[in-house]
């Protein structure tokens, strides 16, 4: 939040131009899109950083921006029985594509 209230240059600009004393600020205000469960830890975010916390609006997200819930796999479930030797990639904690190895 501080980063973008108080910058003045341009995305992309040098980084001696991304806060020059003096000059206006890029962002006259910031709003912050959250979820209801996000909000009180943006609010102490806002209030963290001072006086510029008061151009800081803290908005909901609109109706409908929510994510599905994520789905637990039956692993991960409590009482469920682990995976299966032999299942997909069971016991694996190999990063790279599956396959035979030389």
């Amino acid at each position: 939040m501080r980063e973008i209230l108080t910058r003045t240059g341009d995305y992309g600009c040098p980084a001696a131009q991304a806060r020059v004393p003096g000059q206006p600020p890029r962002h006259e205000r910031a709003v912050y899109l959250c979820s209801p469960a996000a909000r009180p830890v943006v609010t102490r975010a806002r209030d963290a950083i001072g006086a510029l916390g008061a151009r800081v609006e803290i908005r909901d997200l609109p109706a409908g921006a929510e994510l599905p819930q994520a789905r637990l796999s039956r692993a991960k479930l409590p009482g469920a029985s682990p995976p299966r030797a032999g299942s997909s990639r069971a016991g694996s904690s190999r990063a790279g594509p599956a396959g035979p190895r030389p």
